[in-house]
């Protein structure tokens, strides 16, 4: 039996939430949602240090959210996959209950 079978729902909930919960991970899957493909569209929309976004790219890569295409002499381009886009129903109910929930401040 596979590792991933013998976990519990809840356990797999928490693996999935270390994952997309280390900061940047996912913001940068929402600018994926909204439309940014590169590198340096991720890095000034959010003001992250490159370093740190490389870092989570490849990690969202390697967990199959986004796929990179293109290779190191043409511009590389990052895509969601399949299972990055199952996301958007998850960031649409986010975004609601922000938007019910949470006061509108000026700072």
């Amino acid at each position: 039996m596979d590792r991933c079978r013998q976990l519990t729902t809840d356990q797999r909930v928490r693996r999935t939430l270390e994952l997309l919960g280390e900061r940047w991970t996912l913001l940068i899957v929402a600018e994926a949602l909204a439309g940014h493909t590169h590198f340096d569209e991720f890095e000034k929309s959010l003001g992250v240090a490159p370093s740190t976004l490389a870092v989570r790219l490849r990690l969202l890569v390697e967990i199959g959210l986004l796929e990179r295409r293109g290779d190191r002499c043409n511009r590389l381009t990052y895509h969601l996959t399949e299972a990055g886009n199952a996301l958007r129903p998850c960031f649409d109910l986010l975004t609601q209950w922000t938007n019910e929930r949470m006061p509108c401040t000026s700072g």
